[in-house]
């Protein structure tokens, strides 16, 4: 496409449209300055067929440039004794993505795989150098590994087998044989509402300072864009109001017409919320018949709001 034709199409948006593109064009300059993490698991020390710089190499200078492509952070973990209490487990349980390097079979990779799978998290992704693919076991094939040839890495090749994956694992539920064994449904909710948490908590942390609003507004109104069509979306509570939501309607309404449970007598929520301070609940919420609810949900200090993630999972899915 030409510029001239792509300066005419443009011309033709409506109000609706520009405003649209705005915010797309907002959303991706915002992405590429805030990419989302990826926790890798991999060998650190010396392997059958790599060394221990050969490995390090091979995260910093193929599996980095590699995710960034993709719009992903690279994190591992370093490598020290006390590091699978002190810290892996609660990466593994939190960030969104996880890529496992299987290649030469290292038991702590494997360790940890099995304690990202038994979370059932989803968004788990396998890669196996190609050769040594055919030794794994069935069960993690039949999930699908991605191989690479290490003798000749090809980093265009790898990004765009990688893309389609990650694509397809941000919203899937079974990524692994326990998640398949397993009735996955509410307890992946239950995750996905903490880890929104943690993600929405971590984010509006960075504006507590602000005198304004306004930034910490426009990172909240991103993260609901993002989540929405995966149910889930997030809002703020001050003073037994809706201060933010997902939609602009609820703005300065009463808190107590929100999360009314119907396992309760559809009573509202908010009071016990505001009294555990951070917790996470399971509801029937008012309205909404043949959903459950996972409300996880946290104070922030220095501002006094409630910041609750909802993550709704319809029961035939349970």
């Amino acid at each position: 496409m030409t510029s001239a034709t792509l300066t005419a199409r443009l011309e033709m948006l409506d109000g609706d449209g520009q405003r649209a593109l705005d915010e797309w064009l907002t959303q991706r300059e915002w992405r590429k300055k805030h990419p989302k993490d990826c926790f890798v698991i991999m060998p650190f020390s010396k392997t059958k067929t790599r060394t221990e710089a050969e490995w390090t190499s091979f995260f910093e200078d193929f599996l980095t440039e590699s995710l960034r492509e993709c719009g992903y952070r690279a994190r591992r973990s370093e490598p020290t004794q006390d590091n699978i209490v002190c810290g892996i487990v609660e990466d593994l349980a939190w960030t969104d993505l996880v890529l496992a390097v299987l290649t030469d079979f290292n038991p702590n990779v494997w360790y940890e795989l099995g304690a990202r799978h038994s979370l059932i998290r989803g968004g788990t992704v396998m890669i196996c150098q190609e050769k040594q693919i055919k030794k794994l076991p069935f069960d993690l094939k039949h999930h699908g590994v991605i191989g690479y040839n290490d003798k000749a890495l090809d980093k265009a090749g790898f990004v765009e087998e990688l893309k389609p994956r990650l694509a397809k694992c941000r919203d899937e539920t079974s990524d692994s044989p326990i998640s398949d064994f397993l009735t996955q449904g509410l307890a992946y909710c239950i995750n996905r509402a903490l880890a929104g948490r943690r993600l929405a908590m971590e984010t509006l942390r960075r504006f507590t300072s602000d005198v304004d609003d306004t930034a910490a507004f426009e990172a909240f109104d991103r993260l609901n864009a993002e989540w929405l069509p995966s149910q889930m979306q997030l809002t703020i509570f001050k003073d037994e109001k809706v201060l933010r939501h997902a939609w602009p309607s609820l703005w300065g309404t009463s808190a107590l017409n929100c999360f009314k449970d119907v396992l309760r007598n559809n009573q509202p929520l908010y009071h016990e919320m505001m009294s555990d301070g951070k917790n996470i609940r399971l509801a029937g919420i008012e309205g909404y018949l043949g959903r459950v609810t996972a409300l996880a949900y946290d104070t922030l200090a220095g501002r006094d709001w409630l910041v609750v993630v909802e993550a709704h999972l319809k029961q035939g899915n349970l």
